[in-house]
């Protein structure tokens, strides 16, 4: 009955790591190296860490961490709103982008 027990613990654990790793579970990880370059870095200088918009984008923002920009951008329909810090309806924004 004990054995039973640890598998069935055992078995509901591989499911909630797998559930919450959108059902994958990695079984082999080869690390690959390309020729390719990565991203590029953005072409933003913060000043301060915090949420900035992109100048060339309503949609766009950036969040500065330790002097590294990080751009994101709002979904369909929603601009930045620096006053918020979050994405919102352009006509809550006052966005002057190139």
């Amino acid at each position: 009955m004990r054995l039973f027990l640890v598998a069935a613990i055992g078995a509901l654990i591989v499911l909630s790591v797998s559930l919450t790793l959108g059902g994958v579970i990695p079984q082999d990880l080869d690390e690959e190296t390309t020729d390719e370059p990565g991203p590029s870095q953005p072409d933003y200088h913060c000043e301060a860490d915090g949420y900035f918009p992109d100048p060339k984008s309503c949609q766009g923002f950036y969040r500065c961490i330790h002097n590294k920009p990080y751009h994101f951008k709002c979904g369909n329909g929603t601009y930045f709103n620096p006053n918020l810090h979050n994405c919102d309806w352009p006509g809550n924004v006052d966005c002057k982008a190139e």
